[in-house]
């Protein structure tokens, strides 16, 4: 069988985006098939009538999927939303420990040789998956892509960049980077033999996991293409407490005395790297102010 790529929708109380995201993921088109898991922690809003619109009239028809290897749902010969070689399309919905035990559960079903997560507030875009398989079809890494970043109208905010080909710890611990989640592919052994995501994080679970195979693999590869949109709205947990990103602070703080116990002597490299780092930033301002000063 061709590649398969497994993508999970962790979703809670989302029926305003979720339509986007599922028609952003079983609409890739490419040499592959596509396992697509929504693991809800019981939505009480449309979120269900949604997911079960996809399920029933645009995907399966009069068909219910059975089994995951009993049949794939190929290309329709008229104008089908499935564009790549077949979608598996499965769902659960029911009380969970939160985001990262919901995606836990979903991986734990996954049957893909690589992957990402795609919350239920955000999409892929078009031909992302395509260049996600070919990069995987080279070499077994990690990859990542940019993102867009939007309000809930989709009015763009910035776009999520980086500023360079690899991504080290260094970069994620010292510096503070951290990959667009939606826009991250990583081969599920090693989601896997990571253990998946820390389940008593809320908010720093994907940097934390990032670290964590940053430490066993070396580095991501960047490729510098928008893969994702991130969507920005009052009811995300980026959007909490007084400013963007200040819900994070607690867990931000935990995560860095883990890492600093477990990187043990190389702190002291990491940190002379980012001293020097920190010299040479000042003094090449200083040179730029004397420069414009002297013209």
């Amino acid at each position: 069988m061709s590649k398969i790529i497994s993508i999970v929708t962790p979703s809670y109380n989302q029926g305003t985006f979720i339509s986007n995201t599922i028609k952003s993921i079983i609409s890739q088109e490419g040499d592959f098939y596509i396992d697509y898991i929504i693991q809800d922690g019981g939505s009480t809003d449309n979120t269900l009538d949604v997911i079960s619109y996809f399920e029933h009239k645009v995907l399966l028809g009069s068909r219910r999927q059975r089994e995951f290897d009993h049949e794939w749902l190929a290309p329709a010969a008229d104008d089908s939303i499935i564009r790549c070689r077949g979608v598996s399309f499965r769902w659960q919905s029911g009380k969970d420990g939160g985001q990262s035990q919901a995606i836990n559960k979903g991986f734990g079903k996954a049957r893909g040789g690589f992957a990402g997560w795609v919350n239920s507030d955000d999409s892929l875009l078009p031909g992302a998956l395509t260049r996600v398989a070919g990069l995987f079809e080279r070499q077994d890494s990690v990859y990542f892509g940019k993102s867009r970043a939007t309000d809930q109208d989709g009015n763009e905010k910035w776009i999520q960049d980086f500023w360079k080909t690899k991504y080290t710890f260094y970069d994620s611990f010292y510096l503070g980077y951290t990959p667009p989640q939606p826009s991250v592919f990583f081969p599920l052994d090693l989601y896997r033999n990571l253990g998946g995501l820390d389940e008593n994080l809320h908010y720093m679970l994907d940097t934390d996991l990032w670290q964590r195979m940053l430490l066993k693999v070396g580095y991501f590869s960047y490729v510098p293409e928008i893969w994702s949109i991130q969507t920005y709205h009052p009811a995300s947990k980026s959007m909490q407490g007084d400013r963007l990103f200040s819900a994070f602070e607690g867990e931000k703080k935990k995560l860095r005395k883990i890492r600093v116990r477990q990187i043990g002597n190389k702190r002291v490299l990491y940190q002379l790297r980012f001293s020097l780092r920190t010299i040479y930033l000042k003094l090449l301002d200083l040179l730029k102010k004397l420069y414009h000063l002297g013209g």
